[in-house]
């Protein structure tokens, strides 16, 4: 079954909110990828990606804050397609990527592979053959002058033999530091350096650098731009004209869009038997609109019963009009019940009817 215009705008606001939030997923999930891999950490997979998509919402917001700069953009195709909006998005995705790599760049990615996996599993099972055996381990003494050797400044002052493993904890001044060394083969599995966020200036400057911006994101953030923003300006309208036409605007009760109805069934007031006028009606959308009618018609749709209503500009005559003047002034308003609906501009009916 063919759909009418009618409901085509109908259903135009649902589809393009149902569009906006897609947009906005995809932007998330690509800025998010793009931002984390500068991370170095190995992050359990559900976690990563509810962060990843966190990390990319911040990157949409930030690139609708750096738009706001790109003044080169402005009244172009770019703007409309909104360009400029991804171009801002990958930019602080660079910047947040930046970040974690400052943060996580001490962090090691574990080897994965199936060779290494059986290694390690071997040499665990020869060194717990070696427990078994009561075979002797190397001595504290010597596993603390080795590991001070290795952390050159820092002082052991602990060593404790976990299972097939030596772990020194060594310390210099209020930082600290550990060793795990193999412990029959003195092998060195890990130093790990206990640093906090403000002992290591590289982490620090990770740090600093994703708050400047969140900051930055909130004090020049104003809104998202959406995708009814991109529809209505390649159509040449604004906003809130669009919002108007498609009923994206709130009516009162038991009222639908002017632009639904003249859609549906057309209008042709001027001679029209339906056309009538009533004169408590005529003053009540002169007075709520500031404009004049012309002539009022009465007309259904969806089985209820409308007033539809040709307006001008008070100091318009409409003496000797042209079809010309008619299609840049008129407005055409629906009633319901007394009661004035909205108004749609006739120029304004014919980009969305070209556009369609």
């Amino acid at each position: 079954m063919a759909l009418s215009l009618s409901d085509i705008m109908e259903t135009l606001p649902q589809l393009l909110m149902l569009a906006q939030i897609v947009m906005y997923f995809v932007l998330s999930w690509i800025f998010g990828s793009f931002a984390f891999r500068g991370m170095k950490k190995k992050i359990p997979f559900a976690i990563r990606i509810v962060a990843m998509l966190g990390a990319g919402f911040l990157c949409v917001m930030a690139g609708a804050a750096i738009r706001g700069f790109m003044f080169f953009f402005k009244g172009t195709i770019f703007e409309m397609i909104q360009l400029d909006l991804f171009i801002g998005g990958i930019i602080a995705a660079g910047c947040l990527g930046a970040a974690f790599y400052l943060i996580t760049r001490d962090e090691e990615e574990e080897t994965d592979t199936s060779m290494v996996k059986k290694l390690t599993e071997r040499v665990k099972l020869l060194e717990g053959l070696l427990v078994k055996s009561k075979v002797t381990t190397l001595k504290e003494d010597e596993v603390k002058k080795t590991a001070e050797a290795l952390v050159k400044g820092y002082k052991a002052k602990q060593a404790n033999l976990k299972n097939t493993d030596w772990e020194v904890l060594l310390e210099k001044d209020k930082k600290k530091a550990v060793v795990v060394m193999g412990a029959y083969t003195g092998e060195v599995k890990k130093i790990d350096y206990a640093k906090t966020p403000f002992s290591d200036p590289f982490r620090l400057g990770g740090i600093a650098l994703i708050i400047a911006l969140l900051v930055f994101s909130v004090l020049f953030f104003k809104g998202l731009p959406s995708v009814t923003e991109g529809v209505a300006s390649m159509l040449g309208m604004n906003d809130e004209q669009f919002k108007a036409l498609t009923g994206g605007t709130s009516l009162p009760e038991g009222c639908v869009p002017t632009v639904r109805i003249l859609m549906s069934q057309g209008i042709n007031m001027v001679g029209s038997e339906s056309a009538y006028m009533d004169e408590a009606l005529k003053a009540s959308i002169e007075s709520a609109t500031g404009r004049k009618v012309l002539i009022l018609q009465k007309t259904e749709f969806q089985g209820e019963e409308f007033t539809l209503a040709i307006t001008f500009p008070q100091d318009m005559s409409v003496t000797g009009i042209t079809n010309e003047q008619i299609m840049q002034n008129a407005e055409v308003c629906s009633a319901h019940g007394g009661t004035l609906c909205d108004c749609v501009k006739i120029p304004d009916m014919n980009k969305l009817a070209g556009g369609l």
